[in-house]
């Protein structure tokens, strides 16, 4: 049940019991109204001889008159005799008898003939009253009642709706910046729960700042790491390619070359995770793209002659300046390349295409290939940046693609034309 649900629910519920309230008060007046008939004089009284005084004194006055609140008078005249009830006109002087059929009124014959000659006097208040008295009664006793639910709901109820709301608030924020404590000064069952709410807020930011700082540390720990381990790694490739040249052919020379050449990039791969996840700006910096892409060619060209693979590179004359680090361009750049000469087939081709103010770098292969499907399955599992994307192990294409995205520039893959895959980064270049 939600807070407003609950405010309308004892809404009505207070609206309910007065009305409750009200029909009680309505059937009970009766009996309220019958306490007043003792104000005044009852029927089973004398007629007061000031009331008879007064009446012979201005007979004319005396039709049907009000004696008091509480008490009705009426006079008969000798020509008013067809009001006194047929049955009662048979009457003696002097006697009294109560009207069958209004049984609240009794008759009075007080002379033969003359003004006043006949009386009658109410048993109670007028119809008006009684009336007056019963509708007063019931609405006072509705609005007491009424204000009596509304008074408990903004004293009582309206406070614990609140308490309730803020200890909701406080779940509902629980480890994020914008908590509120939700105990207070109140000793009971929900100030309980504020606390409970209040503590374990405290030792989950907690444990997040010490996660965080763990993770920042060894985030650090990995890039100095990636750092040390470039230029042995780079040393033992050169070797390898020097090992080569000696004793070409040599299949375990060129699975030493693949997997020095692998675990180089691995390494470089890691170290620019952890400079673009500490906020590093690619676009802060200016470097040749032909000339970086000449130097991914020269350095792919030794890995693909160990594997049998023929990597060229087709670049224009001059040069082409971008906006983006050296490294990080050679990295995304590289990344594609030794997935082309590792995965592909014989030959890998990149290609540079500058028209206007924009470029295209293309990494061609002729291996098998992949169908649009299994494109989309791969960029399903490494570009798409929300946890509950699919992992794979495609490290570098996921770097290629976080540098390209952070430049504002696009990275495509399709089907290459005769087979094989076709990879483009595209962007705009500053100058030639």
């Amino acid at each position: 049940m939600t807070l407003r649900s609950f405010r309308a629910r004892i809404l009505l519920s207070s609206v309910f019991t007065a009305l409750l309230a009200l029909l009680l008060v309505w059937a009970s007046t009766g009996l309220v109204v019958s306490s007043t008939r003792g104000l005044g004089s009852g029927p089973d009284g004398e007629l007061a001889p000031a009331l008879l005084q007064a009446c012979k004194a201005a007979p004319e006055q005396w039709r049907r008159v009000r004696v008091g609140h509480v008490e009705v008078g009426f006079v008969a005249s000798d020509a008013a005799v067809n009001d006194v009830p047929e049955g009662l006109r048979s009457m003696a002087v002097g006697d009294r008898r109560r009207d069958p059929e209004n049984p609240r009124f009794r008759w009075w014959h007080m002379a033969e003939t003359g003004p006043c000659a006949w009386a009658a006097l109410a048993g109670g208040p007028p119809p008006r009253i009684h009336d007056a008295t019963r509708i007063g009664g019931a609405l006072g006793v509705f609005l007491a009642i009424l204000g009596a639910g509304f008074g408990s709901y903004w004293l009582t109820v309206r406070p614990l709706l609140g308490r309730i709301e803020g200890i909701r608030s406080a779940a509902t924020r629980l480890g994020k910046d914008d908590y509120e404590p939700a105990a207070d000064d109140v000793n009971d069952a929900l100030s309980a729960i504020g606390n409970v709410l209040d503590g374990s807020h405290t030792r989950i930011v907690e444990d997040r700042v010490e996660l965080l700082a763990r993770h920042q540390a060894l985030e650090n720990h990995l890039a100095e790491i990636a750092h040390d381990l470039r230029t042995p790694l780079g040393s033992l490739l050169l070797a390898l390619g020097e090992v080569d040249a000696a004793h070409p052919g040599s299949p375990a020379t060129a699975r030493a070359i693949g997997d020095a050449a692998y675990t180089t990039a691995l390494v470089d791969n890691l170290h620019q995770a952890a400079r673009l996840r500490h906020g590093l700006d690619p676009s802060l910096g200016e470097c040749d793209l032909l000339d970086v892409v000449r130097r991914v060619e020269l350095r792919f060209r030794a890995l693909g002659a160990a594997k049998g693979v023929d990597v060229a590179a087709s670049v224009p004359e001059g040069h082409l300046w971008v906006g983006c680090e050296t490294a990080l361009l050679e990295r995304a750049v590289g990344n594609l390349v030794h997935n082309a000469t590792i995965h592909g087939g014989e030959h890998v081709a990149v290609l540079v295409d500058v028209s206007s103010d924009c470029f295209v770098v293309t990494v061609l292969d002729d291996g098998a290939g992949l169908t649009h499907d299994a494109i989309a399955d791969l960029e399903a599992k490494t570009f798409r940046s929300d946890p509950a994307r699919r992992r794979s192990s495609g490290l570098g294409l996921a770097i290629t693609h976080e540098i390209v995205r952070r430049l504002g520039w696009t990275l495509q893959l399709d089907p290459g034309p005769e087979g094989g895959l076709r990879v483009r980064i595209s962007g705009r270049f500053l100058r030639t």
